[in-house]
């Protein structure tokens, strides 16, 4: 169990950071480094099929100066499969290329 929250939190750092968000890890914690700029934007995040690292990336994403690709971004289907279709209600652009995240299969 411990072993896939450090996975978690090392995906979670690696997508941040490839996309211009300073952080860090310090024990258990990952640290995000905020300021007024935002994300640069412009780099994937690979989620290895995780919902929350797909999620938390995508609101990370809502400030970036540029796109933010998520790899297997319909890994949020397993705890909130509406996710996109919401952020899209908030005022997200997202573009999801030939997919309907509300009918994919497990």
């Amino acid at each position: 169990q411990n072993n896939g929250r450090q996975g978690r939190r090392h995906a979670a750092a690696d997508g941040l950071s490839a996309n211009g968000i300073v952080n860090r890890i310090e024990g258990d914690d990952l640290i995000v480094t905020g300021g007024a700029g935002g994300a640069q934007g412009g780099g994937e995040v690979k989620t290895h099929m995780d919902h929350r690292i797909a999620m938390a990336c995508a609101v990370a994403g809502l400030k970036a100066d540029s796109e933010m690709v998520i790899e297997e971004a319909q890994a949020v289907k397993k705890s909130y499969p509406d996710f996109w279709e919401d952020l899209k209600k908030m005022g997200a652009i997202i573009d999801i290329p030939h997919f309907n995240f509300s009918k994919l299969e497990d």
